[in-house]
């Protein structure tokens, strides 16, 4: 009978686990090189949509060193269809707080930070959308940073 109650257990605690995992729809990481993430390397993410009443978060997780030496870094985005005009912005993602501390996730002196770009968007048509960015610091090569991840999350539909 003990038995059964110790695997009732590890059950009920690993379903609480899964519960709390965020599910994200799309989930893709690209990996900087040593040499420093350069002006020329342009991070592409492809992905699809086939329902447009769909609303969605948008997120980067930003792996890098705890040791990184700015507060923050700017990129350039330019998302939207592929093979059509992309929208651009340029846009600063915070690593650190004032005080100087991580905001994201540090284990063995590599910080994981999740930032979100956009919430509750939708994408206006069906079918396969860009996600580009590239680093636009005055650094070139950018040293610190270990691998940019772009994730989409859903959130519900559109009220119409």
């Amino acid at each position: 009978m003990q038995q059964t109650s110790k695997l009732f257990i590890i059950f009920v605690f690993a379903i609480l686990l899964l519960g709390c995992s965020e599910d994200y729809s799309f989930k893709e990481k690209k990996i900087i090189p040593e040499k420093g993430w350069s002006y020329h390397e342009k991070l592409a993410f492809f992905f699809e949509v086939s329902d447009t009443a769909e609303l969605h978060n948008l997120f980067l997780e930003i792996e890098h060193v705890e040791t990184f030496s700015t507060q923050n870094i700017y990129v350039n985005v330019q998302t939207g269809m592929k093979g059509a005009e992309l929208k651009t912005n340029t846009i600063s993602l915070e690593l650190f707080s004032k005080l100087g501390l991580p905001i994201g996730t540090c284990k063995n002196e590599l910080c994981k930070t999740l930032i979100p770009i956009q919430t509750s968007t939708f994408f206006d048509s069906v079918g396969t959308y860009v996600f580009e960015i590239e680093q636009n610091n005055r650094a070139n090569p950018l040293l610190g940073i270990q691998a940019v991840s772009f994730l989409i999350q859903k959130k519900g539909r559109k009220n119409n």
